[in-house]
């Protein structure tokens, strides 16, 4: 299996994940209460969570040895969170108390969406393990780059509406929403100089804007999107800096000998005179 099939399968996973543990957050209010406890600790992987996401995004190694920490904590979590929902249901059932045969089949529904999680981050887990093993390293930057504003332009109308709504509106939250496509266009092409010109006007904004806006939503909105586009531009900086080592090796002189001309001679017969010697 190649490093992009093996990336490729991370993300999806990832987004499987986040279903899952929605499911969990809405079954959360018909479990019992030991239950419910025992789940909140779920909400500790949403941050690792989006960790990997960002990690999987750069095209380094280090940053899957990062994802490979934060899984591993992940999986941790998820395994204790099911022995304690586990250990907590059976108690309750053994005892025969009404409350919990009323809430059984939801808390066994939890906890085998909480089993399926947990397997899924040690697959993760060890996905990421086989990208590191890989020798040859396959990341296309200009791809990320697409993807990472891709996600970044619903955060931008998110904010621009939440603040028309409040009557809160601002132009520095405007160029989000016009430069964000601009950038998604342009990331095919190698114009790396261009990309991290608008991306720093992109940070400046975003750091006007968060400054001058008071809206809750907003302003985590604001700093999705700064904290997107600074992915973005370390993305686009690690790849100047790999263009850079291959055209330093594609420009290296070299030098070729001209072909030495042989120096053997053809051989040739002597033919002898036709003059006959006389005795």
């Amino acid at each position: 299996m190649s490093s992009v099939v093996l990336q490729n399968s991370v993300r999806l996973r990832i987004f499987l994940i986040l279903v899952l543990s929605i499911a969990i957050r809405l079954l959360r209010p018909m479990t019992s209460t030991s239950v419910h406890k025992a789940t909140t600790l779920l909400e500790m992987n949403y941050f690792l969570y989006a960790i990997v996401i960002l990690c999987t995004l750069l095209p380094l190694k280090a940053s899957w040895m990062l994802s490979i920490g934060a899984l591993g904590v992940a999986s941790v979590i998820d395994g204790l969170v099911f022995v304690l929902t586990l250990v907590a249901t059976l108690r309750c059932l053994s005892g025969s108390q009404i409350g919990c045969i009323h809430h059984s089949i939801v808390d066994v529904s939890t906890i085998a969406l909480v089993g399926f999680i947990c397997i899924l981050d040690l697959m993760q887990t060890w996905a990421a393990y086989r990208i590191l093993r890989i020798p040859n390293f396959v990341a296309s930057a200009t791809q990320r780059i697409r993807v990472v504003f891709s996600w970044s332009w619903p955060f931008a109308w998110m904010v621009n509406i939440t603040l028309w709504s409040a009557s809160q509106w601002s132009i520095w939250t405007l160029p989000h929403l016009m430069l964000d496509p601009v950038l998604i266009v342009l990331a095919s092409t190698k114009e790396i100089g261009v990309l991290v010109g608008i991306m720093g006007i992109l940070i400046i904004t975003d750091v006007i804007a968060w400054l001058q806006t008071h809206v809750t939503l907003a302003t985590w909105g604001i700093l999705a999107s700064g904290a997107l586009t600074c992915v973005a531009l370390l993305i686009a900086l690690t790849t100047v800096e790999s263009t850079a080592v291959v055209d330093a090796q594609e420009v290296t002189p070299v030098v070729t000998e001209a072909p030495k001309r042989s120096t053997l001679r053809r051989r040739t017969n002597k033919q002898s005179g036709q003059q006959k010697i006389l005795f």
